[in-house]
């Protein structure tokens, strides 16, 4: 994973400018940086973000907390295998009742809580896969998330961000330019190459 060093030296690379340069700091590049890996996490549901972990079920309780929760991008029954359908917070209240019980089938999130119904009538296990969150980058050695190839992506926004305090408005529009043809075709590249879960809509799941 490339470190923050190199990527600073890169976006000077990228926009001409020596280290000598008192109008854009390395602290002003750590700053474009990270702003410009923000950018980037959120366009797109990047694999390299996704973590899973093991929730265990027991009867009766639909409440469990999450670790590092950023946002659920699935919740899979490990056995009977099948994916939890995502629901608004009021449409369960509608059928949010402890004595109607058996086989997960919904859920709703709230910040690190998760809530699934019906509330299970026996013991399971959930792989919940979920979105982390981004680490930014302050020392030199610190390393980026994303593979490689990202980097350009990165630099390119970074870049922007120098063209923006430097006025350039030549050179602003063409970094914006880079980067939006660069995230469009990191997204579409990582959309070929990840199959996306079919979610089981199952309705048949109270006993």
């Amino acid at each position: 994973m490339t470190t923050l060093t190199v990527l600073t030296a890169r976006v000077r690379n990228r926009c001409n400018l020596p280290a000598a340069d008192a109008r854009v700091t390395d602290a002003n590049l750590t700053d474009f940086i990270n702003t410009a890996m923000h950018d980037a996490d959120e366009e797109f549901d990047w694999p390299w973000m996704e973590r899973i972990e093991q929730i265990s079920v027991t009867a009766g309780d639909n409440t469990y907390g999450v670790t590092n929760y950023k946002g659920t991008t699935s919740l899979t029954l490990v056995d009977p295998p099948s994916v939890l359908v995502r629901k608004p917070w009021k449409w369960l209240q509608r059928i949010n009742d402890a004595t109607l019980q058996g086989i997960p089938r919904f859920y709703t999130e709230d910040v690190d809580v998760i809530y699934i119904y019906p509330y299970p009538n026996a013991a399971f296990t959930l792989d919940h896969r979920y979105k982390t969150t981004l680490t930014e980058l302050a020392a030199g050695s610190d390393a980026v998330q994303s593979p490689d190839w990202f980097d350009r992506i990165i630099v390119s926004q970074a870049s922007y961000y120098v063209a923006q305090k430097l006025r350039d408005s030549e050179h602003y529009q063409m970094f914006q330019k880079s980067y939006k043809d660069q995230i469009g075709t990191a997204s579409d590249r990582v959309s070929r190459n990840f199959e996306p879960i079919v979610p089981n809509t199952r309705n048949d799941w109270w006993i």
